[in-house]
Order: structure tokens, then C-alpha cells, then sequence
């Protein structure tokens, strides 16, 4: 489950940044409005780095592992 709140903040961050790149594009390029944004961009694209990073070191513990959650909340059902 948190994988997948994971996942749904990188997409987030995914949908603002694209969304300010958008905006960005409505200014000229030598505006004051245009360096703000394209700082904020840079920013937020190395934080969408990181959680990425971090997502996929998970994902990749998971699946080397065999296992979709941590082992600490997997309950063994055989008696």
C-alpha cells in the first residue's frame, strides 16, 4: 500500500511539474517570471529524482525478494 502512495506522489510531482513547464512557455524567455519558474522547475525535478530513486530502490528490493510488502506486515497463514 505505500508503495502505491509512493507512486501516486511521484505522479503528482510528475503532473506540477509538466503543469509549470506548461506556464513557463507563456513567458518570454528573458522574463524574471520565466527564471522563477524554471528555478522552481529544477527544484522540484530533483525531488521527482530522489522519490524515483527511492521508489525504484523499493520496487527493487521487492521484487528481488518476491515480496510486495515488507516482511514485518506479511502474515504466514499456514497453520
Amino acid at each position: 500500500m505505500f508503495r502505491l502512495l509512493e507512486y501516486e506522489s511521484c505522479e503528482k510531482l510528475y503532473r506540477d511539474i509538466m503543469e509549470q513547464l506548461t506556464f513557463r512557455q507563456k513567458h518570454p524567455r528573458t522574463s524574471d517570471k520565466y527564471s522563477q519558474l524554471s528555478a522552481s522547475i529544477r527544484l522540484r525535478l530533483k525531488q521527482f529524482n530522489n522519490e524515483v530513486g527511492q521508489l525504484n530502490k523499493k520496487l527493487g528490493v521487492t521484487t528481488t525478494s518476491g515480496n510486495m510488502y515488507p516482511s514485518h506486515l506479511i502474515i504466514n497463514l499456514k497453520h
